[in-house]
């Protein structure tokens, strides 16, 4: 796994944690990056990913 990756998952989690005040959708504290069991990490590096391949044109229907 790149550390570049892991590096953009943790800011989108921490930046989402920003945009919710710190909270879940039920009120309750949103836990740290490093309080995250590794599947919810593993979740956003499948987002950090996916948004990263987007803003490259990965997903644009253009072939290499």
């Amino acid at each position: 796994m790149s550390e570049q990756l892991l590096e953009l998952a943790q800011v989108g989690y921490e930046a989402y944690c920003n945009a919710a005040n710190g909270k879940n959708f039920d009120g309750e504290p949103l836990l740290s990056w490093d309080e995250l069991p590794d599947h919810a990490k593993h979740y956003w590096l499948v987002t950090a990913n996916a948004i990263l391949s987007h803003a490259m044109g990965a997903n644009d229907g253009k072939q290499d």
